[in-house]
């Protein structure tokens, strides 16, 4: 059942159309009319045409139309004469009203039309002002819209108040269409289909408004061409949009599959009409007119074959739907058959466009809300479903996550006592790799002027650094030599600590051995050392661990440096002017061929400077761009502050790391050593 306001709104809408339909006609002219080419007038001619007799009660039709109709307009009643004719179609491209003068010749007195800009027109339908005279001509030249000429005298005092029962009853129409498109916009959150019927609407309710005269008044006043263009895109874009709907609402894809690829074929070839229609010359308008009106029928034809298709499989909701659907159908089939004059022209047939839609959306309206409502209904019993199927498995899985909180409990309590024992004994192999380091103190004992900068990535470290002090007996002279080395092993942490504590283990041995008296000798021995150790004991595996290191020998009493390094490099500033010593470009281990490492020497003189590191400093991630700290850049530092005293060059070092580091996590461990001579 309908709810109460619906037959009230109803019988109220059917009291306007009574009113629109049954109009009283009190004829106060006569009219007379005859049809041309529009290349065969001729002003001259006007008063000879043979001209027809019709009521000025009924509306001349004239269907798709491409000519010119000229009208002869005698007034019956002289009270009429300062007042104006109205014709009620806001569709005509021209209008010119021609008088005959005192002297018997034809004067356009006034002249109007879709062709000319809105201007000065009163209101949406043509006014022709009589002015004074009695008889007079009017041509009206089309180009294929449907012709129809419903013609009326109007008063002055009535200009605006003329036709007020219909704009309120199209008022009325109006705010429905509204009204649905807005309830149409919020079903949309819940359905797809309703925002096609949003857009068919908007676009309806456009053509109505063109079709009444209000779009050229309102919306486009200076702009004949939208108005010319406007009827048949409006017609196409309708078609395209109450076909998606008809489509989801009805399950097409589903129940009627060849229909639907029917559907589907039509929708995709109408903008080629659309392009058509956007064509601006006028001797094309009768065809676009011809093309839209055609196509309507098409799409109404496939409508009602859907709707005999689908007929058993129609629920209560459908069943509104296909009736509001077909009282709209039946109005459009009603307005084209008038627009091919199949059936005489009258205000039902005027209005009945918008008297179908009114009744289509009433209709349709409701049966979205039954759907809406069905759709809510089953979304909550389908969420109370939901929901107890949830509550029945949180309590499964409750019981899963007890069970399993008690074994990750368990699990925890074992990997506690693990992580302590690794933990223990990492702080016990760091406080063993800490036993063979130097302190800094001792550092600073054999040379006064240096700095130490060690910081290892994780507890222990795979960087390290050596110092001994030794005598050596050459030509029968005793030179005492302060040994220095940082090497960098490969990885850090455990792994690279152990190769550090061999290392230093080797390095140790070396320099017991009497033939080892250069640097050189002692990286090489190094490299046959760890080189032996790694590759000893191990089948069918080659180990490719090692180390980069730079090693240096300070003659104390000559300050003659001797100096080797494995891939690595030593600084030296003197005066301001850096120089990288390096002698091999080979690690220590890691290789197939055994290489050899040669050694450097260099007279030191005051205040020059030695920086032993490894990469971690220039390998650092940090700055605004989260990039490396770079090599280039480290030397650049060490320039700028070398004449700073030693402590002052670590301060100042350490400030440079930490403000590129930032929040970053160290990268590698960091070793860098620094001597002034």
């Amino acid at each position: 059942m309908l709810p109460k306001y619906i037959y009230t709104l109803i019988l109220f809408c059917l009291i306007g159309i009574n009113s629109l339909v049954l109009a009283n006609c009190t004829p106060s002219f006569t009219v007379a009319f005859t049809q041309l080419d529009t290349d065969q007038f001729k002003l001259e001619n006007i008063t000879e045409y043979k001209y027809q007799t019709s009521s000025a009660c009924k509306v001349e039709s004239f269907g798709f139309y491409k000519g010119d109709v000229i009208l002869k307009i005698e007034l019956l009643d002289s009270n009429w004469l300062n007042n104006f004719l109205s014709i009620d179609n806001p569709l005509l491209d021209s209008i010119q009203v021609y008088y005959e003068d005192e002297q018997h010749n034809i004067q356009l007195s006034y002249e109007t039309g879709d062709l000319i800009p809105f201007g000065k027109r009163i209101n949406k339908d043509f006014l022709i002002p009589i002015q004074n005279k009695s008889s007079f001509y009017i041509r009206i030249t089309n180009y294929g819209t449907p012709l129809y000429l419903p013609l009326s005298l109007v008063h002055n005092n009535r200009l605006i108040t003329k036709d007020a029962d219909v704009y309120f009853y199209l008022g009325l129409l109006y705010g429905v269409i509204i009204l649905s498109i807005l309830f149409n916009l919020y079903l949309w959150v819940k359905r797809r289909s309703s925002i096609y019927y949003s857009l068919y609407l908007c676009v309806f309710l456009l053509l109505i408004f063109t079709l009444q005269g209000y779009s050229y008044q309102l919306l486009w006043p200076n702009s004949p061409y939208i108005q010319q263009v406007a009827v048949p895109i409006c017609v196409i874009l309708t078609c395209i949009f109450l076909t998606r709907f008809f489509q989801f609402f009805f399950s097409t894809q589903k129940h009627l599959p060849r229909l639907h690829k029917t559907f589907n074929t039509l929708v995709s070839l109408l903008p080629i009409g659309i392009v058509f229609c956007l064509l601006p010359q006028l001797y094309l308008e009768v065809y676009k007119y011809l093309l839209v009106n055609l196509i309507s029928i098409l799409f109404l034809f496939l409508y009602v074959l859907a709707f005999i298709k689908s007929w058993n499989k129609l629920n209560k909701e459908l069943w509104l739907i296909s009736i509001s659907l077909l009282i709209f159908f039946l109005g459009a089939l009603i307005y084209i058959g008038a627009n091919f004059q199949l059936l005489p022209y009258s205000n039902f047939t005027r209005f009945s466009l918008e008297i179908g839609l009114f009744f289509e959306i009433v209709l349709l309206t409701l049966a979205i809300s039954i759907r809406f409502k069905k759709f809510r209904q089953f979304k909550i019993e389908q969420l109370v479903k939901t929901n107890r199927y949830k509550q029945h498995e949180n309590l499964k899985l409750s019981k899963k996550v007890e069970d399993r909180k008690r074994e990750i409990s368990e699990q925890s309590k074992v990997l506690e006592e693990q992580n302590s024992s690794i933990l223990k004994s990492i702080t016990y192999s760091y406080n063993v790799q800490k036993a063979l380091l130097p302190l800094e103190k001792e550092i600073q004992h054999y040379i006064k002027n240096s700095f130490l900068i060690y910081q290892p990535k994780d507890i222990v470290s795979g960087d390290f650094y050596w110092l001994k002090n030794i005598n050596i007996h050459e030509d029968g002279v005793k030179n005492n030599y302060t040994l220095v080395a940082v090497g960098d092993c490969t990885g850090h942490g455990i792994p690279g600590a152990l190769i550090s504590v061999l290392a230093i283990n080797t390095l140790n041995q070396a320099v017991r051995l009497a033939e080892n008296k250069t640097t050189e000798d002692l990286l090489n021995f190094l490299n046959d050392e760890i080189n032996n150790i790694f590759n000893s004991n191990i089948e069918s595996e080659n180990i490719r661990d090692g180390l980069d290191i730079s090693l240096i020998a300070i003659n104390n009493s000559t300050h003659e440096l001797h100096y080797s390094t494995a891939k690595s490099q030593i600084i030296h500033i003197r005066a301001g002017k850096l120089t990288r010593l390096k002698t091999s470009n080979n690690p220590i281990g890691l290789q197939d061929t055994t290489p050899y490492f040669s050694k450097g020497n260099l007279m030191l003189n005051k205040d020059d400077k030695i920086y032993l590191l490894s990469d971690g400093f220039a390998d650092q991630f940090g700055g605004p761009y989260g990039k490396k700290f770079k090599i280039n850049t480290l030397k650049s530092l060490l320039v700028n502050i070398h004449q700073k005293d030693m402590n002052s060059q670590k301060a100042a070092l350490l400030e440079a790391l930490n403000n590129w580091k930032g929040s970053q996590e160290q990268t590698d461990d960091i070793t860098v050593l620094g001597i002034s001579i």
